[in-house]
């Protein structure tokens, strides 16, 4: 039996599961607020202790997190917790890794169904091509997925932080009003919840241009991003569309930059709580042109295969599946 976990900032999400090849069945699941405990190993024996305890028997654990993992050790961004897969190993009785949350969608890949995607691009899918993964919400992460003989590796990275590249006149301007604003314009500047809130504020202060009440209002009230993606899918407010629609047009650029530098034959999935909360935006014409538009290369970019991940818990599910392949070379 495999424990898995999805430990965030908020939420701390568990399952127990058996899997057989590439075949996932989740036995237990619970989620716990990461608030209301001091550590991770308080809710990992709730859980146990509600789904069994004793009777269990644990052949190998895996927790995805939302933050730096550095050897055998983790700190979660948004929390004092410090992990340690030696100590959770003791307590558990069984191996234990830790990886990062992004590194855990990369491994989700590998059992997500057609049901757990959109596809964007058909393509030509190559066997055993590479596959990059990038995903905006919070922050926007990237991975390189290379296949190995012992199956796919995930590479994590930090290309989020690479250099905003204005690709028109608009973006131009939008670089010069953001480089005015923080400095040094990243894509993960824009290309994040925070990020749709500066399209969005650059929009707004373009001149004779009105601001929305009921808008502005909201945002006051909820998270401003959800509301301006929300305003916008609902075609309420004009400015709103214009942040998302250009959200959307860099969201391609940089995901047709990633595939470029990777040669991504074995696809481009594009994950993260943004993407699939306006997957029916993303689907329109506006990703997938700027995804394609790359001169001279334009033609293999209509070869690569571009899906869009619908499953909000596949790092959850890559956990599970991580540590399945710990069991197979303990």
């Amino acid at each position: 039996m495999i424990l898995a976990g999805d430990i965030g900032g908020t939420n701390v999400r568990l399952i127990l599961a058996d899997m057989h090849g590439a075949d996932l069945k989740i036995i237990a699941r619970a989620d716990f607020k990461s608030c209301l405990y001091d550590d991770l190993l308080p809710i990992i024996k709730q859980f146990l202790h509600d789904e069994g305890g004793d009777k269990l028997l644990i052949n190998a654990a895996c927790f995805a997190v939302a933050g730096p993992v550095q050897g055998q050790q983790a700190n979660i961004t948004n929390l004092p917790w410090l992990l340690d897969s030696r100590e959770l190993s003791q307590h558990l009785g069984c191996p234990v890794r830790l990886i990062n949350d992004f590194q855990g969608a990369g491994y989700g890949l590998e059992v997500l169904q057609a049901k757990d995607v959109l596809v964007l691009q058909e393509g030509r899918h190559t066997d055993g091509g590479t596959r990059v993964l990038l995903g905006a919400g919070t922050g926007l992460g990237m991975a390189t997925i290379v296949h190995t003989h012992a199956g796919y590796s995930v590479l994590p990275s930090e290309g989020g932080h690479t250099e905003f590249a204005p690709q028109d006149e608009l973006d131009l301007a939008l670089y010069h009003y953001l480089y005015n604003k923080i400095g040094r314009v990243c894509n993960e500047h824009i290309l994040s919840g925070q990020g749709l809130i500066r399209l969005y504020e650059f929009y707004r202060d373009q001149p004779d241009t009105s601001e929305s009440d009921i808008v502005r209002q909201a945002m006051t009230q909820q998270d401003p991003a959800a509301v301006i993606s929300d305003a916008a899918l609902q075609a309420t407010d004009p400015i709103s569309q214009q942040a998302l629609e250009h959200f959307i047009k860099i969201y391609g650029a940089v995901a047709g930059n990633l595939a470029l530098i990777c040669l991504a034959k074995g696809g481009v999935y594009i994950g993260g709580g943004i993407a699939a909360r306006i997957a029916s935006k993303m689907q329109g014409p506006g990703f997938m042109q700027a995804f394609h538009n790359k001169g001279a290369m334009q033609e293999l970019m209509h070869t690569i295969p571009v899906r869009l991940i619908t499953n909000t818990q596949v790092g959850l599910l890559g956990a599970a599946h991580y540590a399945k392949r710990v069991t197979s070379n303990e």
